[in-house]
């Protein structure tokens, strides 16, 4: 399987024990983010460091 596969990225999920609502994905390309939402994963694009130091933390997935 490769990326951008739902079936990847459903088996990831099952591998890690983890319910798409419960992971996000990050990634600099669109269609990969789309099959990420095709499967319920949070899926948003990577634009830098800086965005993300600002970012996450209101996301509600992790705190810096």
């Amino acid at each position: 399987m490769l990326k951008p596969s739902s079936a990847m990225n459903r088996t990831v999920l099952d591998w890690v024990d983890v319910r798409p609502e419960q992971a996000i994905m990050i990634n600099d390309h669109t269609h990969h983010a789309e099959a990420a939402r095709s499967v319920g994963l949070h899926a948003v694009p990577y634009e830098g460091a800086d965005q993300w130091r600002s970012g996450l933390p209101t996301s509600g997935v992790l705190s810096l």
